[in-house]
């Protein structure tokens, strides 16, 4: 007799075809296209990207076959406690998996669904309640967590953390014991094919910055740096701006840079087109202000692009690697020292850095295992979380 498969309901507010959600749509999508033979995904989601009203083409009504999923996309009138209700009678999930602690319009219909429905909830609170991204807005954030913690038996919930730093700050900024806490690294994005690398020339350099346009991403902080470089460079800028005014500071530096940069505003990259546009770069310039894994960091080095980032990240062990660079933000020489030892490679100097980046960044993705780990969550979340 052939064994029932587990039911997983997963909660989001974007979800492919989304562009604009950043890292969390990837980390989903990889979750369940890496599980989807062992459980069965129902993810419940907008029907329009971040930003936009616009419907997605190509969505019915009810469920859709997507990947490895069947999706549930809502208009913003149906994503609501009774809305979600009447899907989850109908599914009846063995597990909820809610993306985003935060995300009240989805996460606080859901804890209460969980608890009234009698169904284990895995929360995964996508690097918001690490130390840098908590400490925005914090005031607001502080008033939301009491109200959760107030209203709502966090003891009661896995959390599911995909770095040691998001492991050790969430477990301090909820004050949550370690039976509640479940560290599993996300599962990146492999690409299909092999592209060629630009030329490498000394004096020359390529650069990418591929990320959601807002404050803490830091491409000002990019573009500063630019300034001071003696070595011609080219610095292609992919991103959904999300924040106006901060855009419009940062094409103001561009303005300002010297003859020798030339930077671009190329928009939003497709979500095909990632590896690609990673290919044809030297580098990565990705100084962010906070990330609890980096899928663009993981997926520019699986595309032979190493990367120049900042500390706060899970990928500093790179430097012992030599893999690429894991700076601090407070010492801007430092990033400028990287810029400039990487424009003045040659090509046997960039093809060595290219060899430590693939032997680094493969040692890190063990897919099988992740694989296992994920369904091995689910399943105890099924098993344990009895409430």
């Amino acid at each position: 007799m052939q064994k029932e498969k587990l039911k997983v309901a997963v909660f989001y507010r974007g979800y492919t075809p989304a562009k604009n959600f950043g890292g969390p749509v990837v980390s989903i999508r990889n979750i369940i296209e890496s599980c989807g033979d062992e459980i069965d995904f129902y993810v419940i989601t907008l029907e329009h990207d971040k930003g936009s009203a616009v419907r997605y083409e190509n969505i019915a009504p009810g469920p859709n076959r997507v990947g490895r999923a069947t999706v549930y996309y809502l208009n913003d009138n149906q994503a609501h406690y009774d809305g979600f209700k009447e899907l989850l009678k109908g599914i009846r999930p063995d597990i909820i998996y809610q993306n985003s602690f935060f995300g009240y319009t989805f996460s606080l219909p859901v804890l209460k669904l969980s608890k009234e429905m009698a169904i284990p909830l895995v929360l995964a609170p996508r690097g918001e309640l690490c130390d840098a991204a908590y400490k925005m807005g914090h005031l607001k954030k502080l008033l939301y967590k009491r109200f959760v913690l107030v209203r709502y038996d966090l003891s009661r919930v896995i959390f599911h953390l995909t770095s040691e730093d998001e492991y050790a700050q969430t477990m301090k900024n909820l004050r949550l014991s370690p039976e509640n806490m479940c560290y599993i690294p996300a599962i990146p994005t492999i690409p299909g094919k092999k592209y060629k690398k630009p030329e490498k020339l000394p004096g020359e350099i390529r650069l990418v910055f591929l990320s959601r346009i807002v404050k803490n991403k830091n491409l000002d902080y990019a573009l500063k740096l630019l300034v001071r470089m003696k070595a011609n460079a080219e610095f292609d800028i992919y991103g959904q701006v999300e924040d106006a005014d901060y855009f419009d500071r940062c094409l103001a530096l561009i303005k300002n840079l010297p003859s020798n940069i030339k930077a671009r505003y190329r928009g939003v990259a497709e979500p095909g087109q990632v590896h690609r546009i990673f290919a044809e770069h030297h580098l990565l310039l990705f100084p962010t202000q906070t990330e609890n894994y980096g899928h663009v960091i993981a997926e520019a080095m699986l595309s032979g692009c190493p990367v120049i980032i900042s500390e706060n990240t899970p990928w500093t062990d790179l430097r012992d690697a030599g893999a690429g660079w894991a700076l601090p933000l407070e010492d801007e020489d430092k990033f400028l020292h990287a810029l400039n030892e990487a424009a003045n490679y040659d090509a046997g100097e960039y093809g060595a850095l290219l060899k430590r980046c693939e032997k680094y960044i493969m040692s890190k993705v063990e897919l099988n295992r992740l694989r296992a780990r994920y369904i091995q969550m689910f399943s105890e979340a099924g098993r344990k979380n009895k409430l």
